[in-house]
């Protein structure tokens, strides 16, 4: 599952779009394991940092 991979899905599924007539199901598969991807990728990232800076601060400020 790498960003290159779904950069070109997207691409593809827009060109697809102005050329033919799209495949509602198969498109909307394609997004949803995009933002799902994306979703997991920012669950892993960003979530876990923000909880340990914030219990970080918590407990410097009331232990100094």
């Amino acid at each position: 599952m790498h960003k290159r991979r779904f950069m070109g899905q997207l691409n593809a599924l827009t060109e697809r779009c102005e050329t033919e007539q799209p495949d509602i199901t198969r498109d909307m598969k394609i997004l949803l394991e995009i933002l799902f991807y994306h979703f997991k990728l920012i669950m892993v990232t960003k979530i876990p940092t923000h909880y340990r800076n914030m219990a970080y601060t918590h407990y410097s400020r009331k232990y100094p």
